[in-house]
């Protein structure tokens, strides 16, 4: 939460940053979205290809730094789930899901 958080307040001058949660299914859902630079669309797909392919494939970092490579690794560790998606009129959206037992 704190490497989304910090992304967040980085990447968002003169905007908003919303944390929101909800539980359906018995599962939580956050979401932290901003109204920032937000990522581009090929940032979003790299990230979402490394959540959905991380345990089959070996991945060769590209130059978005190391920060959410690693939130996606927890995620997996602590098996959530994790989406990226934009904002509009701009930002981005992050939305994690945690079962709850």
């Amino acid at each position: 939460m704190h490497n989304l958080i910090d992304n967040a307040v980085k990447n968002t001058a003169d905007g908003k940053i919303e944390i929101t949660s909800d539980v359906k299914d018995n599962e939580l859902e956050i979401n932290i979205s901003d109204t920032g630079k937000g990522m581009s669309q090929s940032q979003i797909e790299y990230y979402s290809h490394v959540f959905e392919s991380m345990e089959t494939e070996n991945f060769v970092f590209k130059n978005y730094g190391l920060g959410l490579h690693m939130v996606i690794q927890l995620s997996k560790k602590i098996n959530a789930k994790i989406s990226f998606h934009e904002n509009t009129p701009k930002g981005t959206i992050v939305k994690i899901f945690l079962k709850l037992y």
